[in-house]
């Protein structure tokens, strides 16, 4: 995520430094802790996880009524458009609150999976997930003079192959 002022990019899950971030979608235990301590911060991070998606997914159902204003302000500004040029962008929203769905789901079904042989993989792909959700619903929340059409549609067919590649896990 990126403040719309100062440009700094961030975590919108942790708000740590987004250069070298590497991913907050996996627990991390730490050593030393008492049995039942590290049961509740599991459940808690996980539910956290569920939650942040959750709320996430509800913007993205927002998005779609932005979407549209998006899309009458291109076509009366570009001649020659109509809003069939512009659907993709209403595909991109979509695309986006579909994979928050599945990566909402994700988290209980890995809380409970937790020994589940490939776990770490599909932790790893879920995290790349996230990754591409979030770089698409950048450029879909971009202001309508920013938008490029071939940048989006890239994005979405990473998102899509990421969606993919997790839902096949399961």
């Amino acid at each position: 995520m990126s403040c719309w002022s100062c440009k700094h990019q961030f975590c919108w899950i942790c708000f740590k430094k987004w250069s070298g971030h590497t991913s907050c979608n996996a627990y991390q235990e730490r050593p030393g802790m008492m049995e039942e301590r590290r049961l509740l911060e599991r459940l808690a991070h996980h539910f956290k996880r569920y939650k942040a998606h959750e709320d996430s997914a509800r913007l993205a159902a927002e998005a779609f009524r932005r979407t549209e204003a998006k899309i009458t302000e291109l076509v009366e500004n570009q001649a020659k458009m109509t809003y069939i040029d512009f659907d993709y962008l209403n595909d991109a929203v979509r695309l986006v609150f579909e994979s928050r769905g599945v990566l909402k789901n994700s988290y209980p079904v890995l809380y409970f999976e937790e020994a589940r042989v490939g776990a770490e993989l599909v932790q790893a792909l879920q995290a790349e997930l996230e990754s591409a959700v979030e770089e698409l619903n950048e450029l879909v929340e971009m202001p309508v003079v920013m938008l490029e059409r071939e940048t989006i549609l890239k994005s979405m067919a990473s998102v899509q192959m990421r969606l993919d590649s997790f839902v096949d896990c399961f």
